[in-house]
């Protein structure tokens, strides 16, 4: 069996591991002077870190599998519709499966309905924050691209992404 065919479904268990190993995977770049390649992944992680806890939020559990047509696109639609989101400067921007942006949004909103715990004022405002940090210097068109990033561009999105690995689980309890 090929790679692609033995990774099988998403669970949500998954997400949450992956987003381990993203951030781990940034840190080894890091240390080797792969800046570039180490935002890459750090902002992977923030992406999925937010997803698991949007996830988490909506009532899935880690043996959940995550369905494309019952969790991912609602999601994705409701963050398509969000007035006032950012755009990079840059292409088309990012399409609301990657947007770290609207899932921060997301996910505060989806706490605060009615029936949810609403997220702790500080916990917010540091989640958007670190998540704002991420935009403006990660995007998925980056695998294409050579640029050198500041140093000041790396450790903000390090320090970002080591905010949400820290605190994954304060963003859905």
């Amino acid at each position: 069996m090929t790679l692609v065919s033995r990774a099988g479904g998403d669970t949500l268990a998954k997400f949450e591991s992956a987003a381990r190993l993203r951030f781990r995977e940034a840190e080894r770049l890091y240390e080797q002077g792969e800046a570039l390649g180490a935002i890459y992944l750090y902002g992977y992680s923030v992406e999925i870190c937010l997803k698991a806890a949007y996830y988490r939020t909506i009532g899935l559990v880690p043996s959940s599998a995550i369905d494309f047509k019952l969790h991912r696109k609602p999601a994705e639609n409701e963050i398509d519709g969000m007035e006032g989101l950012l755009k990079h400067p840059v292409g088309d921007g990012p399409k609301a499966g990657r947007h770290v942006v609207g899932w921060a949004r997301l996910l505060e909103s989806t706490r605060g309905k009615p029936g949810g715990k609403p997220m702790d004022s500080d916990l917010a405002t540091r989640m958007h924050e670190h998540a704002l940090t991420i935009f403006e210097c990660w995007a998925e068109f980056l695998r294409y691209r050579g640029n050198k990033p500041y140093n000041k561009e790396l450790e903000a999105v390090r320090t970002a992404a080591n905010w949400f690995r820290r605190n994954a689980s304060r963003l859905w309890r």
